[in-house]
């Protein structure tokens, strides 16, 4: 199986694959949003994404890979 990065850092999520999920039949609930009201829903969300980490990375890689991620998004969003 697969190792995954969770994350709740908001410039990770694309917000054309949310739109493509809305228009999708697996969120039937759901329409596909203007973008403007898609970015001030995503602005004022607490969200978490769920990224697959390539396979070929070693175990070792990956253990230093997600503190790195980490550091990086908390430092583009000013924290």
């Amino acid at each position: 199986r697969g190792f995954f990065f969770i994350s709740t850092s908001k410039p990770l999520i694309d917000s054309k694959a949310i739109n493509t999920a809305f228009a999708s039949g697996l969120m039937y609930w759901v329409k596909p949003m203007e973008e403007a009201q898609l970015k001030k829903m995503h602005d004022n969300l607490f969200c978490f994404g769920l990224y697959e980490l390539p396979n070929s990375t070693s175990a070792s890689k990956r253990q230093a890979l997600l503190p790195a991620f980490d550091n990086y998004f908390l430092q583009m969003n000013g924290r």
